[in-house]
């Protein structure tokens, strides 16, 4: 007698859909799979609470999860990161869903903690390659790691840069000051085009590169503040050059068109309020801020094209 073949529960069957969706809309595996684990978490709310039988029920319920979210106590940005991901599964806009606003200096995944880790001493010969590089360039772990003899080139103004695979996969191209270019360059002479500039032993402790990376951004902006401030010409210029690497890399996926920069963030100042400014004051560091020069740094430095990132979590860390 032919053997039954077993029924495939409701729940797999609607996660079935979930994953043949993300297969195919989402190609970088580490983002699909948090996507999928992410939906997996909602789909299972519906079932429970809901009884929901399939796939589009379960749309209904994505603000009554966001609200059990909250009243779950997660933090703003947990509850983005898990409603991102069900909104992409079901291709809804996440402007539809009402959710606690995230203010970045309030995350805590290591960035408040930035001078608590375990190892703090930067000042240990063993590290002074990849301290002074590092000081200079700014960049994350694993955009170090990606580093190779080719990764040293110039910019679409002529600006000597370092070309990295940033967050998501994305290319990146991060501007040097001369000053920080006579540092970097020596780096990659003598390299092959496809030769790491760091070997995995090197890169291989508990260095606090974040913080490292937040120096090197307050350097970049102190500098970028004393030539608009200085130089006859410049804060014009550097509008330009800002504009320029805004419309060619800062892309609107679903128009294939560069995203809207705000007029006002290139000119006046930033000013800090709330507890973004009493965690400035607490670090000695400035409440007000000149926007152009932050935005040169978010842009160039950091590859983030937000003044309140660059802000609160690399300017007054």
């Amino acid at each position: 007698m032919a053997k039954k073949k077993r029924r495939q529960s409701v729940t797999n069957k609607i996660m079935a859909e979930v994953i043949s969706i993300q297969n195919e809309k989402t190609p970088h595996d580490l983002s699909r799979k948090n996507y999928i684990r992410n939906t997996k978490r909602f789909i299972k709310f519906c079932r429970e609470k809901y009884d929901c039988r399939d796939f589009d029920s379960c749309k209904e319920h994505i603000q009554d999860y966001c609200n059990y979210l909250q009243e779950q106590g997660y933090t703003a940005s947990t509850i983005h990161t898990y409603i991102a991901s069900i909104c992409s599964t079901y291709n809804l806009p996440m402007s539809e869903i009402d959710k606690p606003i995230r203010r970045t200096g309030e995350f805590t995944r290591g960035r408040l903690n930035v001078l608590n880790r375990v190892n703090q001493d930067l000042n240990d010969v063993t590290y002074k390659r990849l301290v002074d590089f590092q000081m200079a360039a700014g960049l994350r772990r694993a955009e170090l790691k990606s580093l190779r003899g080719s990764s040293l080139t110039y910019d679409e103004s002529g600006y000597p840069c370092l070309r990295v695979v940033g967050k998501g996969r994305k290319l990146q191209y991060q501007r040097l000051s001369d000053e920080d270019f006579k540092i970097v360059k020596p780096y990659f002479e003598n390299k092959a085009p496809d030769e790491p500039i760091f070997t995995e032993k090197e890169l291989d402790n508990d260095l606090n590169l974040h913080l490292l990376r937040a120096r090197s951004a307050q350097k970049y902006y102190e500098a970028q503040l004393e030539r608009i401030l200085n130089e006859p010409g410049y804060e014009e210029q550097l509008r330009e050059e800002i504009i320029r690497r805004w419309n060619k890399y800062n892309i609107d996926k679903r128009t294939g068109k560069p995203k809207y920069l705000n007029p006002k963030n290139l000119e006046g100042w930033y000013i800090a309020r709330g507890s973004t400014r009493r965690r400035a004051l607490q670090n000695g560091r400035p409440i007000k801020v000149n926007r152009l020069a932050l935005l040169s740094t978010s842009v160039f430095r950091l590859s983030h094209y937000r003044l309140n990132v660059a802000y609160e979590n690399y300017i007054i860390v």
